[in-house]
């Protein structure tokens, strides 16, 4: 049987490591790109480009492992930490999730790309794009509509339950709020921290879904899909 400390160790873990294995993971694969390359450091952005989707498959699967790995030592299932579907509620949360990527697509085009824009000092228009791409990054959109659920286990289902009865709820929101915007270091800085907030939205929304993840994961992965979709 797991103690109460020992549950609370690895929920920390297990929010704190993801942005850190994933640059791991991205200097190794910098390195089989740097030796195929043979030498040409020049090369080595259009390889990660290439194989991002990859990168991120490889990451997030670990951390699923992982995660599985922890749920065992717990005595804890994907069940018990959100992962299931109320068969009499289900397009309650499917419409609740496209709602969530909706406002988080007009907060993305609205806050978080006029502010990366400014910071370029170049100007914006604070438009909002419905156009339709005339190029789709189909091996990438199929990852970022995908990996979500494998955040959504971690940042709200598992830290929720993992933190419950040590901090406040509102302690938990911030803290894994935080560090979820700290697993996307790979965009930027300043991306990463307006990232923050829709962390702190998953996770309002995961709490008044009665701890049901479905919602939340039904936004997370159509919000990405929107963003790699629509201009």
């Amino acid at each position: 049987m797991s103690t109460e400390k020992s549950v609370h160790k690895r929920t920390w873990t297990m929010l704190i490591v993801p942005p850190f294995l994933l640059l791991l993971v991205s200097i190794l694969f910098g390195v089989v790109f740097f030796i195929d390359a043979s030498g040409d450091g020049s090369a080595i952005p259009n390889y990660f480009q290439s194989y991002m989707p990859l990168i991120l498959t490889v990451n997030h699967l670990t951390l699923f492992f992982m995660l599985r790995s922890f749920l065992r030592k717990d005595n804890l299932t994907l069940k018990s930490i959100g992962w299931f579907v109320d068969h009499k509620k289900w397009h309650i949360e499917v419409l609740v999730g496209l709602a969530l990527a909706l406002v988080l697509y007009l907060y993305n085009e609205l806050v978080i790309e006029p502010i990366q824009a400014m910071y370029q000092g170049n100007p914006s228009d604070f438009s909002i794009g419905f156009s339709i791409r005339d190029r789709i990054n189909w091996p990438f959109l199929a990852s970022a509509a995908t990996l979500p659920i494998i955040e959504e286990l971690i940042y709200r289902g598992y830290a929720c339950e993992g933190f419950k009865d040590k901090y406040r709820v509102g302690f938990t929101i911030i803290v894994s709020s935080v560090l979820f915007g700290a697993l996307h270091w790979g965009m930027g800085l300043l991306t990463a921290a307006l990232i923050i907030p829709f962390g702190i939205l998953f996770f309002v929304v995961f709490l008044a879904r009665k701890r049901n993840l479905i919602a939340v994961t039904v936004g997370h992965c159509l919000y990405n899909s929107m963003v790699l979709i629509l201009i």
